[in-house]
């Protein structure tokens, strides 16, 4: 599925051939901002950002569709919002405790709704796909090759090296809109957030927009972006500071041995040629991470994202745009605060083991040091399931310790030396469906039997 992901949906000339969507888009927004303006109302610009964001996506997967029903966007978006929410409230004994049958706060029968009404829609879009296929295949017109048209061409060739199906394309949809919208618009308005803090950045930005698009007042264009080294570096500086992920990664990009200044909001850090006395300086990273891990906002190898050029080409035309056409103010001149921000926040002055923390400090948490820690795990790198299955003590967990009917941490983060999938709020939506792929396999390990090549040694076999 990557690889037609990388060949036939988010290569070069594919996103090219969509120029013209986010363009036609990004004049909408443009034009429902100025109507706002006018009017003297406030906007939202994260809910504009958001319905942008969800209407490329829309038209890129069913353009021909979405010409016929400009709705169409909002009611896929509304549908997708309905599924994310009503997943994210079940906990790990909802689904796994012994009430889960039960569903005795009506859970499940609302996702189990969404789910269908979302299963529904696209079933009728595919079955108008079906209906003109054969016409789309004859006319050969590549403007009408939106990415249904690419999946269901794949799905209809019995000789396709990847085997599709109808449910298949109906969860690679649901993905695109998971990871396709919020982020590039959480993207974009943590830019315009820390550009409308930082006024002088903001001007500094605008200027040089001007520079490059001249004085014939036209608007800027994605052509127009490898000329704006401080618009790339402007994106650059806003994924540091409001990564879409919460990890490790976040973690380096803020920490104080890379980055002078690590919170600051400071662009000019991946500019060659700044005057500032700043001596810390980037200017040969680049979003993909390859070879420098201090900057990893969209992962790297073969799990970095593979929409990270789509997102790329949204957020830099978008943001060029919106800071050329408008001056942004705040009510009663007040600083926003970037909610945006990954990573639990110390809300009050306070001391944790002999550091004093200041309020409003952002903690970026080493699960894996937590879990590797001697002074709560005997032999932490020795691989010993049996140690799971005490009681959790003060102390750190010894052999002796061990009984087996004692009973089982479990893996919400109520012990914060085993907080696998996070904790509280911010703890992972999805974390009751790693127990149900896992226990299938460990199933299978007592009917299926496994050895080592005799010529390798535990030693030899390295995760």
């Amino acid at each position: 599925m990557k690889k037609l992901c990388m060949t036939k949906l988010f290569g070069g000339p594919q996103l090219d051939r969509f120029f013209q969507i986010r363009e036609q888009e990004t004049l909408k927004l443009l034009k429902s901002l100025v109507d706002k303006s006018r009017e003297g109302k406030p906007c939202d610009i994260g809910e504009e950002l958001s319905v942008f964001a969800s209407a490329i996506i829309c038209r890129m997967v069913i353009g021909n569709i979405c010409v016929e029903n400009p709705n169409l966007p909002i009611e896929i978006s509304k549908l997708v919002g309905d599924i994310m929410e009503n997943a994210a409230k079940f906990s790990f004994n909802e689904v796994f405790g012994p009430l889960n049958r039960f569903d005795l706060l009506g859970k499940g029968k609302r996702l189990v709704s969404a789910t269908r009404k979302y299963d529904e829609l696209l079933e009728q879009l595919m079955k108008k796909y079906d209906d003109n296929f054969d016409n789309l295949i004859n006319s050969r017109d590549e403007e009408q090759n939106d990415l249904m048209f690419i999946l269901m061409e794949t799905y209809k060739d019995t000789n396709a090296e990847l085997k599709l199906t109808r449910t298949h394309i109906k969860k690679f949809f649901l993905e695109m809109f998971f990871a396709g919208v919020e982020t590039t618009a959480t993207a974009m308005q943590s830019a315009i957030t820390e550009l409308i803090n930082n006024p002088s950045a903001f001007m500094k930005l605008r200027e040089e927009i001007h520079s490059v698009v001249g004085s014939n007042y036209r608007l800027l264009k994605e052509s127009d972006v490898p000329k704006l080294r401080f618009l790339q570096a402007v994106v650059k500086e806003t994924v540091r500071l409001n990564p879409s992920y919460s990890n490790l990664a976040g973690k380096a990009m803020r920490h104080s041995d890379s980055w002078e200044k690590p919170d600051d909001f400071f662009p000019e850090r991946f500019l060659a040629d700044s005057m500032d006395n700043n001596s810390d300086h980037h200017p040969t990273m680049d979003f993909k991470g390859d070879h420098d891990f201090r900057f990893l906002p969209f992962g790297s190898g073969r799990r970095a994202c593979i929409g990270a050029s789509h997102g790329l080409i949204v957020t830099h035309a978008t943001i060029g745009a919106l800071v050329q056409c408008f001056d942004w103010e705040v009510k009663d001149d007040a600083k926003i605060e970037n909610e945006l921000e990954t990573g639990p926040i110390i809300v009050r002055d306070c001391t944790i083991s002999g550091y004093k923390i200041p309020a409003k400090t952002r903690l970026f948490l080493d699960i894996w040091s937590l879990g590797m820690d001697p002074n709560h795990w005997e032999n932490p790198l020795e691989f010993w399931p049996q140690r799971v299955a005490v009681k959790l003590h003060t102390t750190r967990v010894t052999r002796e310790d061990w009984s087996g009917n004692s009973n089982m941490i479990d893996v919400r983060g109520r012990h914060f030396h085993r907080i696998p999938f996070g904790t509280g709020r911010r703890s992972c939506p999805g974390h009751g469906e790693g127990p149900g792929r896992t226990l299938p396999r460990a199933h299978s390990l007592v009917r299926i039997p496994v050895s080592r090549p005799s010529p390798f040694r535990p030693l030899d076999i390295e995760l």
